[in-house]
């Protein structure tokens, strides 16, 4: 994500937002034919209105979807192409609306849903299809799909701790987080220019990552249940904790210090145990 300027996702943003706001002239000649008892004309329109609304939201999402693989170096492509469902929905939508609500041929309405169909691939072109493997990592003894397969854990930990973290009021557990989830994106980029590191980063997102979800997701089950000053105090010393842990492994692995990263990785261990985190 790290690789997409804020300009371009915001371009991004507007595009999507496009899609709800076209069909909008087809609410009152909704309501117009209602009330014309005009069944027919009322049910086409009806039917456009919803396949251009459910092909504006998998747009939106196919546009999300391509924002975050285009911010990886390293991943699987979308296994859904969610540009491509939105576009075709979309395209059923104009052919409803041209044939059933307006009334022109089929021919017509046919060759109208076309043009609608490639309006909206030169608008929003076509779902990322090929993976981006680590063409480098066969040569450290691992093969592209562990490595993706690390990175995609790492993400999946990520995104649950900047998830939990949103409901948060107390702003340094935020900011904490925050460094965290930084601390652990810079650890997973490391592995994808640096396939070497595969064992201890992945017990990297085994331990710390998994421990620190586990953290906050437990503190936000409690912190629900009943607030505690004595709760928030042992949760942000853990956080303490974990930060200088996450700085220190990424630290030791940009200087390959093996023997250090396995002694550290022992003590966090020790005291996620100890939470009865593990």
């Amino acid at each position: 994500m790290a690789g997409i300027s804020s300009a371009k996702w915001a371009n991004w943003s507007a595009r999507g937002v496009l899609l709800w706001l076209l069909p909008l002239p087809l609410v009152p000649a909704l309501f117009v034919a209602l009330l014309r008892g005009n069944i027919g004309r009322f049910m086409g329109i009806l039917a456009a209105l919803v396949l251009f609304w459910l092909g504006a939201q998998w747009l939106r999402r196919g546009l999300q979807q391509e924002r975050e693989f285009a911010g990886r170096t390293v991943g699987r492509a979308p296994p859904v192409p969610q540009k491509l469902i939105g576009t075709v929905l979309v395209t059923l939508g104009t052919l409803s609306c041209s044939w059933l609500a307006i009334g022109q041929s089929p021919l017509f309405a046919g060759l109208i849903a076309a043009l609608a169909f490639l309006g909206c691939y030169l608008s929003y072109g076509l779902d990322p299809r090929r993976d981006k493997p680590v063409p480098i990592a066969d040569g450290f003894g691992y093969t592209s799909e562990e490595i993706i397969a690390a990175v995609e854990a790492a993400e999946t930990k990520i995104t649950a701790i900047e998830t939990a973290a949103r409901g948060f009021t107390n702003r340094e557990l935020v900011v904490r987080l925050e460094r965290i989830t930084s601390l652990a994106r810079r650890i997973v980029a490391n592995l994808q220019t640096d396939p070497r590191d595969l064992r201890r980063t992945r017990k990297f997102i085994n331990v710390y990552l998994d421990g620190a979800m586990r953290v906050t997701s437990n503190y936000v089950q409690t912190i629900d249940k009943a607030g505690s000053a004595e709760l928030t105090g042992k949760y942000r010393e853990l956080l303490v904790t974990i930060e200088e842990v996450f700085q220190q492994q990424h630290d030791g692995l940009l200087r390959n210090d093996m023997l250090d990263l396995d002694i550290q990785m022992e003590v966090l261990m020790k005291q996620l145990r100890n939470e009865g985190l593990l």
